[in-house]
């Protein structure tokens, strides 16, 4: 989410400049790779690259087709493949045993665009559905909204689709926002430059499906004169991170927080210590007594708080709130006596929480890595709520035998138009074909 929301930063700064750039996506993965598909890296006009889609080992041969999709204004999908031992003894592969799929293609600014849309009136071209997809992204992080791109990588045989082309939905719908195909059922805010209505129609039910799950997935497609390889991203908004006190403990988590995206509410009954001064990086700070935080405070299933004001009383307080909350990790600071004491004087005053609400509940906060500085303290903490999130105990790597990373589920094989890329010029390890229309 951070590398997305840098991306979107950049085009926002290097839009005057009306300049052109190109972005690469992860869009398969196979084995063991460094990123996961939905990875990207904007390539500016200057060479210079923001995010990255591996270690550094594909950056500068994505970097130089970046510049010739650019020239070409055509969008190319590109396969690295690490599995052979021969590019490893040469000192050419990667040693993660894996295949990456990555689509690059030209971006241009909003400007510039609306000038060449203007140009091809009554050619059919739609601006507003040929858009930058970053923009619809960006429009979703704003909103704090869970969306799904499904992207077009892999084209075989007379498809009205091309590489690149997308549907894009969103999980709230925007009145008068609707890019769809005419006749398209619009059960949310969408867009779509897919042509073939039959594949825009069943892409669009999979969108639905895949945001419902939020589970991105690699789906290809069977149609009467061809098939497609598609992407379903799931994106979902940055974690609302709800921090109760505004202690100098609490500075170092919001700017850990911060620096993994998350959305950052400070709450405080202290205006000296709630300033923008102490949490520059904050999107919110509220000044409201513990008893008031119901009120002064959303708190949905995706919300992550934790309750550290060093007050035992405040504490019983917004505790009480957030267990009658539907909040996904409850962080309580302190000793285990101390949460075990505030829970049953809650417990004694009718505040009985069942065992999915304790099971969120995570008092001593943070995990055992023997912390005690804040800083250390604050890494503990976001690390627990990585984790959590994530679903994962939150071990040493090493102990974990599974793969490391969960790459979208594939609902068919490899489809013939990406098993039939043939081997590039630039670089070692890559298969790249280009698909256009």
């Amino acid at each position: 989410m951070k590398e997305l929301q840098s991306i979107i930063e950049e085009l926002k700064r290097t839009e005057p400049q009306e300049a052109r750039h190109a972005l690469a996506t992860i869009v398969k993965t196979s084995g063991s790779t460094y990123r996961r598909a939905g990875a990207r890296m904007l390539v500016m006009a200057d060479g210079q690259t923001v995010g990255s889609i591996s270690g550094g080992c594909l950056e500068r041969d994505v970097g130089e087709r970046a510049r010739a999709v650019v020239e070409r204004g055509q969008p190319v999908v590109v396969k690295y493949d690490s599995t052979s031992s021969a590019d490893i003894v040469w000192g050419l592969g990667l040693g993660c045993n894996g295949v990456v799929h990555i689509l690059i293609e030209p971006l241009v600014c909003r400007n510039q665009l609306r000038d060449e849309a203007n140009e091809r009136q009554g050619s059919g071209f739609n601006y507003a559905e040929h858009t930058c997809h970053i923009s619809f992204l960006e429009d979703c992080m704003r909103a704090r909204e869970a969306c799904v791109m499904a992207t077009v990588f892999g084209v075989e045989g007379n498809v009205e689709a091309r590489i690149g082309a997308r549907l894009m939905l969103r999980t709230q719908s925007l009145p008068g926002d609707n890019g769809m195909p005419n006749g398209m059922p619009n059960g949310a805010a969408a867009k779509c430059d897919i042509k073939d209505f039959a594949l825009a129609a069943r892409l669009l039910d999979d969108a639905r499906e895949s945001l419902h799950r939020r589970r991105s997935e690699v789906k290809r497609y069977d149609l009467p004169t061809g098939s497609v390889e598609v992407f379903l991203e799931v994106v979902e908004p940055p974690v609302p991170l709800v921090i109760f006190g505004a202690g100098h403990d609490a500075m170092p988590l919001a700017g850990f927080a911060k620096a993994l995206a998350y959305h950052v509410t400070v709450i405080d009954s202290r205006p000296a210590y709630l300033t923008k001064q102490r949490f520059a990086e904050a999107d919110a700070m509220v000044l409201c007594r513990p008893e008031s935080v119901r009120q002064a405070v959303s708190i949905n299933a995706e919300t992550v708080a934790v309750v550290m004001t060093h007050n035992y009383l405040h504490d019983k307080e917004i505790l009480g709130a957030l267990l009658d909350s539907a909040a996904k990790y409850i962080g309580v600071l302190g000793p285990r006596r101390r949460t075990e004491r505030l829970l049953q004087e809650l417990a004694d005053e009718g505040v009985v929480p069942n065992d999915e609400i304790l099971d969120r509940v995570y008092g001593p906060v943070g995990l055992d890595i023997g912390a005690d500085a804040p800083e250390q303290i604050a890494l503990s903490i976001v690390a627990e709520i990585e984790a959590v999130l994530a679903n994962r105990a939150g071990e040493s790597l090493r102990n974990r035998r599974e793969p490391i990373h969960n790459h979208p589920t594939e609902s068919s094989e490899d489809s013939p138009a990406v098993q039939a890329c043939a081997r590039g010029d630039a670089h070692p390890l890559s298969r790249a074909q280009e698909f256009q229309l």
